[in-house]
């Protein structure tokens, strides 16, 4: 696991002067991470007494609509017609998964790349899959030279059209790369010190605001709902900073200090970089039907408050979550959509890592593709992207 100084967080306020080199040899941890619970709803019990039951919210889409297709029929009077139309919905999303799987499987090739970045030693992979559904809403982007010592990687998720993360990749690289601040960091021969590493903070910050503000105008302007989580990698000398809004983020899988004797191997942690808040069950608009499963994002403009007809508060927010680290030699850093981390786990991540390191050739774009076809053999029901960068 890491040690408290190794992997920094200063979203809120921590002291950025701690040295982040050094791996702990205690348990896992994760920071500010709430899982997402299903809320229940009470019945009321009918009059004749009797407990009150409990009902969970079903977010299948597809059993949804297999069941309201099926309200013409009474479940008295005629069961079995609801029980076919909900085996019908299964089988045809199990066939939609059997396909998405069979066609990224088929023609994996275009659907993943390999970058070398020569002047940082560092080899991405990545790749992606639009999985079940009927467009792509998942944008990404590798900038190899924002500045000769400087690269990015960065991931955006739309939702509610694919506008926000097309727009987001097209211009985050240029929002950083003509940050005058940023290029003399980048070009600076000693070491970041601790008010540089601050001041990393606050462009990135004002970089993905400005996103936010450009998203916003926009569909403002063309009444459009679009939005985004976004996960952005950005590589300076030895520095690595890795900042976030919603649920597409990064893991970092490094070899931990210790070593098994008796199977002379090296053993790996792996620590989250990203925060996610999703300990509600939706962010929901008081006046609109406008929901959303994380609390903060680029664009979405019913929640973000800038209405004047509703002068209803913001309700998502578009400052990002940020952490550093010091790179080591080895370091492996996963980033994806939730379309990845929806069905495999952070562990099960690093062990896809762990298992595809020693594979000669391009093996992180191997490992992305094999991460991608992990998600979409669980069934996942979202577009799906996955970088994988060895540092």
């Amino acid at each position: 696991m890491m040690a408290t100084g190794d992997v920094v967080n200063n979203t809120v306020g921590l002291d950025l002067s701690n040295d982040v080199t050094g791996l702990g040899t205690s348990g896992r941890s994760r920071l500010h991470v709430f899982a997402r619970k299903a809320r229940k709803h009470a019945v009321k019990p009918a009059q004749g007494g009797g407990p009150c039951l409990l009902k969970t919210k079903v977010k299948d889409s597809s059993v949804q609509s297999a069941t309201k297709m099926a309200t013409g029929f009474s479940s008295a009077s005629n069961p079995n017609a609801i029980t076919k139309q909900l085996r019908r919905a299964k089988a045809a999303r199990r066939a939609s998964h059997d396909a998405a799987l069979a066609a990224f499987q088929q023609d994996m090739a275009s659907r993943s790349k390999f970058h070398a970045i020569q002047t940082l030693s560092i080899h991405v992979g990545v790749a992606w899959s639009q999985g079940t559904r009927d467009y792509m809403e998942d944008k990404h982007v590798v900038t190899h030279h924002l500045f000769p010592t400087c690269a990015l990687v960065a991931i955006f998720d739309g939702h509610n059209g694919a506008w926000a993360a097309e727009f987001a990749a097209a211009h985050i690289s240029p929002l950083l790369a003509s940050n005058e601040h940023l290029q003399q960091l980048a070009h600076q021969q000693n070491p970041l010190e601790p008010p540089d590493i601050v001041a990393i903070y606050a462009i990135l910050q004002a970089a993905f605001l400005a996103l936010d503000d450009d998203i916003l105008a926009y569909t403002i302007e063309h009444d459009r709902r679009d939005g985004a989580t976004a996960v952005v990698v950005l590589v300076m000398n030895s520095m690595v900073f890795v900042a976030n809004v919603g649920d597409s983020r990064a893991i970092l899988v490094r070899v931990a200090c210790h070593q098994d004797p008796s199977t002379n191997l090296l053993s790996h942690d792996v620590e989250r970089l990203s925060v996610v808040f999703s300990g509600c069950w939706r962010v929901t608009h008081p006046k609109a039907s406008v929901r959303l499963a994380v609390t903060r994002s680029l664009g979405d403009h019913p929640l973000k408050g800038t209405s004047a007809k509703d002068k209803t508060p913001a309700l998502v927010s578009a400052v990002p979550s940020i952490r550093h680290f010091t790179r080591r030699h080895g370091d492996i850093v996963v980033v994806a959509s939730d379309g990845l981390w929806d069905r495999v786990t952070d562990e099960e991540a690093m062990q896809q890592v762990v298992d595809n390191e020693n594979i000669s050739g391009h093996c992180e774009e191997r490992t992305a593709a094999a991460l991608v076809e992990m998600a979409l053999v669980r069934r996942t029901c979202d577009n799906v992207t996955v970088a994988v960068l060895t540092l």
